[in-house]
């Protein structure tokens, strides 16, 4: 190891790649300081929560916007609404709305005795 000291906010600079992937797997914040006190450094968890911000504000204007996140197998959901081109479900969706826009209080509820 070399003879100079290492900040705390230097050692969360550096490992950050690291820290975020443990966080994202679910290890909790305690767990990432306690490593770090087996290897000599001693951080409280309200300085390590600083200094975890710093280091990704840090990193978001050193290289632009943060790295993006991978994609999840998630289904994408089907886009409804406007934007729909389709020739043939069109003129069927059209042809629904205008019969569903038509019917008159009275046809749905019958008559409204007062």
């Amino acid at each position: 190891m070399n003879n100079r000291k290492q900040t705390i906010a230097g050692l969360v600079r550096e490992r950050l790649p690291d820290i975020e992937n443990k966080l994202e797997m679910g290890f909790r914040q305690e767990t990432i300081i306690e490593e770090f006190a087996q290897q000599g450094f001693i951080v409280s968890l309200g300085n390590f929560r600083t200094e975890l911000y710093r280091a990704r504000k840090w990193r978001s204007e050193k290289h632009g916007k943060s790295s993006p996140k991978p994609t999840q197998n998630r289904p994408q959901p089907i886009r409804q609404g406007t934007g729909i081109t389709e020739p043939e479900k069109t003129a069927q969706k059209c042809d629904i709305a205008q019969r569903l826009n038509s019917i008159t209080h009275e046809e749905l509820f019958g008559e409204v005795k007062k």
